[in-house]
Parts: C-alpha cells; structure tokens; sequence
C-alpha cells in the first residue's frame, strides 16, 4: 500500500547569511527552489510556506506563518492547517536534492512518528524527514507560543527514528547557507 504523502516545503527563512533569497538563487538553469519541486514525486501534493511562489505546477498551496519568519516549527504549524494525508514530508528549500531523500525514505517502513535522514556528520536532518502528520500536530500544539522555536524544541516530544541512507545520498542533503555553499555545489556538479 502506498503511503499518501503531503510535500510541505520551509521557504520562509531569513537567507541572512546568503545574502539575498537564495530560493531564487540558480543552480544550473533552475532556481534552488524549483530543484525542490521538480523532485518531489508529481502525484504528491505540496504546500509551501513563505512567501508566495509562481510555480507551473498548480496544486502547490502557498501559506505563511504568523508571524512571518516564525522559524521552522511556526512555519511547519502553518502547513499543517493545510494537509489531510496520514504523512508529510518536510523539506527546507535550501536543500536543492532533499527530493531524492524524501523518495528514499517514503519508501521506508515508518513505524514511529518520524523518519530523519542523518547526513554523514551524524547529524539529524529534521527539515529532510517523514513525519506522521496527527503526532506531529499534537507535539507542536503542546508547545505554543511557537514563534522562534527551533527544531530542536519540537523533536523531544515525537518518537522518531534516525536513518543513514548511506554514502549515495550524502550529496543530496547538503543545503545552501552561503554564496560560498552554492558555489561549492555548482563545481561539483
């Protein structure tokens, strides 16, 4: 049986350290944006949070936080109002490739309330992750006020099991904090 899956793609942060909005920001032809959609399985649904976002694919919903540039669990909360399938695959838009995770992990048994990709550094990728929608909701309701939480508030309250996909899929989840990190990812390709 299939899992149905929500996409709910972050594009609210403040790229303060890039410097500009790096989800416009090209790599190759396409913005880092439209990398995140074009790798999103088309029979998904997707919701975005952030500002509002032209796309050729007209099902994706586009929503913001209150207050805008709430952080990731405020913006999680946003999208939320807007999903009914049992799963969302939460994304941040910095991560051009996190697609390929996602696809990777969908495809995972998921018998917690997440299922996290862990880089090669160990680290837990909690905006490249297959939550279960009802647990996530109820954890984020018990921590209100929301605005300027991190991830790491949240992830205490769901049972969430962490996965390395391997070596194979370390690329893919690099994400763009810097020029320098673009430019890094554009002389590897």
């Amino acid at each position: 049986m299939k899992k149905e899956i929500t996409a709910l793609i972050l594009t609210g942060g403040e790229s303060s350290r890039f410097g500009s909005n790096k989800t416009s920001a090209l790599l190759g032809r396409k913005t880092l944006i439209n990398h995140v959609i074009d790798s999103i399985p088309k029979r998904w649904p997707i919701v975005m949070v952030g500002p509002n976002y032209a796309s050729p694919r007209n099902f994706i919903q586009c929503t913001r936080e209150v207050p805008a540039g709430g952080g990731p669990v405020c913006a999680i909360e946003a999208g939320l109002r807007l999903i009914s399938t049992e799963f969302v695959a939460v994304i941040a838009s910095d991560m051009p490739f996190a697609g390929r995770v996602i696809k990777a992990l969908s495809q995972q048994v998921i018998a917690k309330d997440a299922l996290i990709a862990i880089d090669e550094k160990g680290y837990a990728q909690t905006l490249c992750a297959i939550y279960r929608t009802e647990p996530l909701h109820t954890a984020i309701k018990s921590l209100e006020p929301l605005a300027g939480l991190s991830m790491k508030k949240l992830l205490p309250l769901l049972d969430a099991e962490k996965i390395s996909l391997g070596k194979e899929f370390a690329s893919s989840l690099l994400d763009i904090d810097t020029p320098e990190d673009l430019q890094r990812l554009k002389s590897e390709e």
